[in-house]
């Protein structure tokens, strides 16, 4: 019985370490617009040394990588720009796109401040987890490979090793479902 009491115990110890209690321990969350001919102008003015991994989405191809620069903006479908930083979703809607962001104060773009979803009664959490990614790389091999993504250029900047990947992250949550995600870095799989 000692056993699952001290079980307990770090399960609550542990939860009040996650628990987002005041204003200096919650991540900036911001959201807006820009329309599409605007992008590359609004793209040039980001906090770029916060947002070390690029992931774009378009039309032609998915690309993962460090490379800052989405090509034509009308092929673009997506894009999830991330790292210590902060973590960039912006989605197309149509002539423009939709933007969302997570992350540090000092990197956040402009934009509307979300309102946050927690108080006393239904406190926000915050929990590093991490998520095995597509693809192996093989010996010689400069990218990663997966069938299932085969169109997919994966080259995981910062990752010099052969085999998997993990994107390592923050989930904010509040009674047990997901509010808000941070993707903040990649790391080599040791498995």
């Amino acid at each position: 019985m000692a056993k699952m009491t001290n079980d307990f115990k770090q399960i609550v110890q542990e939860m009040a370490r996650q628990r987002v209690s005041d204003a200096g321990q919650r991540p900036a969350v911001r959201a807006g617009t820009v329309a599409e001919n605007e992008l590359a102008g609004w793209l040039g003015g980001l906090e770029w040394d916060g947002l070390q991994v690029c992931i774009w989405i378009r039309a032609d191809a998915c690309a993962i990588g460090a490379d800052r620069t989405p090509g034509d903006p009308r092929l673009l479908e997506g894009a999830r720009l991330f790292g210590e930083g902060g973590d960039l979703e912006l989605w197309r809607t149509g002539a423009g796109f939709g933007w969302r962001f997570v992350g540090k104060q000092g990197i956040a773009p402009a934009g509307e401040d979300l309102p946050w979803p927690g108080d006393d009664l239904k406190p926000v959490y915050c929990q590093p987890r991490k998520a095995l990614l597509w693809g192996k790389r093989e010996e010689g091999e400069t990218q990663w490979f997966d069938d299932r993504v085969a169109g997919a250029q994966l080259t995981y900047p910062g990752i010099d090793k052969r085999g998997r990947v993990l994107v390592c992250y923050d989930a904010y949550t509040q009674a047990g479902h997901v509010q808000f995600v941070w993707l903040k870095k990649l790391e080599a799989y040791h498995g």
